[in-house]
C-alpha cells in the first residue's frame, strides 16, 4: 500500500516537472519571437525613414533581403 502511494506520488511529480518544463519552454519561445517582432519593427521604422539597407541590418543583424521585404 505504502510503495503504491510512492509510486503514484512519483507519477504526480514527474508529471508536475514535465508541465513545468512546458510552460519554461513556451515562455523561452514567447520571449525569442517578440524580440524578433521587435527588432522586425526597429527595421521597419528605421527603413521608413530612410537609412540605408546596410546600416539597418549592421544594427539589427537582419539580412537585407530580411528588411527588404518589409
Amino acid at each position: 500500500m505504502v510503495r503504491g502511494l510512492f509510486v503514484l506520488l512519483y507519477i504526480d511529480i514527474d508529471d508536475i516537472i514535465i508541465q513545468n518544463d512546458a510552460i519554461d519552454t513556451a515562455k523561452l519561445e514567447g520571449k525569442a519571437e517578440g524580440l524578433a517582432e521587435g527588432i522586425r519593427q526597429v527595421a521597419a521604422n528605421l527603413k521608413r525613414m530612410g537609412m540605408d539597407l546596410k546600416s539597418i541590418a549592421n544594427s539589427t543583424g537582419l539580412t537585407e533581403e530580411e528588411i527588404s521585404s518589409l
